[in-house]
């Protein structure tokens, strides 16, 4: 790590103030100071992402693993949503952009009746891909282990 005079401890060129934010958000390197560390620059803690912009990294819809406040498990008993097993479902999850790039090329060897099946599905990424380019219904089914994710998928694909 190159450091520089005006912000110890960070990348050569790294300002706060340069740093984008979007609505909703905050900076991300900026919640708080400690006296002598940035010479009054607020740069010395990271905060955690939020579930929204773990689903915007991994190329999810905004909102994709926010199904409300509960879902009904597969033994039947009503689960609370929380924002923990929104992160462990987006962890174990894949990120579409790659897989969008791969599933266009290979719906075009496919044809126009192309179906798809998802085993360890998670929580939807290869039904959404598919339908997205190959219409509505084209993927059968979709197999998940975990309460979560599958709630997820039932909540967007039934």
């Amino acid at each position: 790590m190159i450091v520089d005079k005006e912000c110890r401890g960070f990348p050569l060129g790294f300002r706060p103030e340069n740093t984008r934010t979007y609505e909703g958000t905050a900076t991300t390197l900026c919640n708080g100071t400690r006296a002598g560390f940035c010479n009054g620059v607020i740069c010395n803690t990271v905060r955690r992402l939020t579930p929204l912009e773990c689903e915007r990294l991994q190329g999810f819809p905004d909102g994709w693993t926010d199904i409300g406040t509960e879902y009904i498990g597969t033994d039947g008993k009503k689960r609370k949503v929380s924002d923990s097993a929104r992160y462990k479902a987006l962890g174990n999850s894949i990120a579409l952009p790659p897989w969008v790039w791969l599933l266009e090329r290979l719906s075009f060897y496919c044809g126009d009746d192309c179906t798809m099946a998802s085993l360890f599905d998670g929580i939807g990424g290869f039904p959404l891909i598919w339908e997205t380019l190959n219409g509505a219904g084209t993927c059968l089914w979709a197999s998940e282990i975990e309460e979560f994710p599958i709630a997820v998928t039932k909540y967007h694909f039934t």
